[in-house]
């Protein structure tokens, strides 16, 4: 009996959905009336974005289950995924699913890395009538780069060789390398050198009067923690604020670039490599493309 039910939801909802899966309707606006007993609203959208490193970017979506949802006649869970505008206005239909009560959870993949896309997830509770509750939604995110095993030299007058400025490009997804100089002062978000006061490697502000750069952009940095745990943390992120913060192996930092980009960025490793006379940091980092929107966890 209970996968004769199980069925019944989705016969119904694949019947339902000439109203409410197809198109954009006003109902993925979550303005439409609730529908005359149907079931308590789901809630706690939450985003976590993934990235495989160079390539693709994925989301997955969880909600606190509905209230309703040990009820006879509850079925599940619609969820709903548009395309929308800064505002929230919905553009286009990116995905939708049926998803069974016992889950409460479910993973969006091949996001739009374009830097005109952006997104929205609704969650409805639906009875096996196909009578749903209003919507409980998530906040308008985006895809998100990673990269790895990326590289930034500590500043050195003494060797032309060193490249101790580093920026991102989002509009390329990526960041590069570069020397630390005003001819490169439009593209460089970060700088790495040794604190003359204290001998602690940092990093840099090109903003900051200990690594002035002409024209150099002002860039925010804060300490989110160590490990894959820091790298991975979504929520309580402080805003970065300072211009300068000591490095260290293993930490993971938050980065606001001038142009309002957010980076997060987990040093691997921080040494002189054979041969140089200057350290250099290997890191990794995520890049979220869309100025003002924060990097969620992978």
């Amino acid at each position: 009996m209970k996968i004769v039910n199980v069925l019944l939801f989705f016969v119904v909802l694949a019947v339902s959905g000439m109203v409410f899966l197809e198109g954009c309707s006003s109902n993925d606006s979550g303005t439409n009336p609730v529908s005359p007993g149907g079931p308590a609203a789901p809630a706690d959208v939450n985003v976590v974005l993934s990235a495989i490193p160079g390539g693709g970017s994925n989301a997955r979506v969880s909600w606190t289950k509905s209230t309703s949802n040990s009820a006879g006649d509850f079925a599940g869970y619609q969820v709903i995924t548009n395309k929308v505008d800064t505002t929230g206005k919905v553009l286009s239909r990116a995905d939708s699913a049926l998803v069974v009560k016992s889950d409460s959870s479910f993973h969006i993949v091949n996001l739009d890395p374009g830097r005109s896309t952006r997104y929205q997830t609704k969650v409805y509770a639906v009875n096996g009538d196909g009578t749903r509750s209003q919507a409980a939604t998530s906040v308008i995110y985006a895809a998100i780069y990673e990269y790895t095993n990326q590289t930034i030299d500590e500043f050195s007058a003494a060797s032309n060789a060193a490249k101790s400025g580093f920026g991102w490009d989002p509009f390329l997804g990526g960041g590069t390398q570069l020397a630390y100089s005003s001819d490169n002062a439009s593209r460089i978000d970060l700088n790495m050198r040794m604190d003359n006061t204290d001998g602690a490697m940092k990093f840099y502000s090109p903003s900051s009067a200990k690594a002035p750069l002409t024209n150099g952009h002002d860039t925010k940095l804060s300490l989110i923690g160590t490990g894959q745990a820091a790298y991975d943390k979504a929520e309580g992120l402080a805003e970065p604020t300072l211009s300068e913060i000591a490095i260290t192996p293993d930490n993971v930092y938050l980065i606001k670039t001038q142009a309002g980009n957010y980076i997060k960025l987990w040093v691997k490793s921080l040494g002189k490599l054979s041969g140089n006379s200057y350290n250099t940091a290997t890191f990794d980092y995520k890049l979220q493309p869309f100025a003002g929107l924060r990097v969620l966890k992978r």
